[in-house]
């Protein structure tokens, strides 16, 4: 067991009486909270599901090259990231 060198803090630290409650998960967080992270959990797995079915559809392409694509997204944005609306852009170019 590792303890404090200092005797008083030893002796503060084993008259600590230790948790005789367990939480309920939910305790830790305040509904507001919970409902946000929830959304964010939704968000994140919807996000991902749709851009793994539009690689799933750019992979079965003849020719195409996503190394290309991006390199014109960023071209286009000028940034080092893809969203919501580039997607949209992406789709309707290649009609998927």
């Amino acid at each position: 067991m590792i303890a404090p060198v200092d005797v008083s803090y030893y002796e503060r630290m084993k008259s600590r009486l230790p948790l005789q409650n367990r939480y309920d998960r939910y305790d830790f967080f305040y509904r507001d909270t919970r409902l946000l992270f929830g959304r964010l959990l939704r968000l994140i797995v919807e996000s991902e599901s749709k851009l793994e079915a539009l690689r799933q559809n750019m992979k079965n392409m003849p020719r195409f090259s996503v190394r290309n694509l991006f390199e014109k997204i960023l071209l286009l944005n000028r940034k080092n990231y893809i969203i919501k609306d580039d997607v949209k852009i992406i789709r309707i170019l290649f009609d998927f």
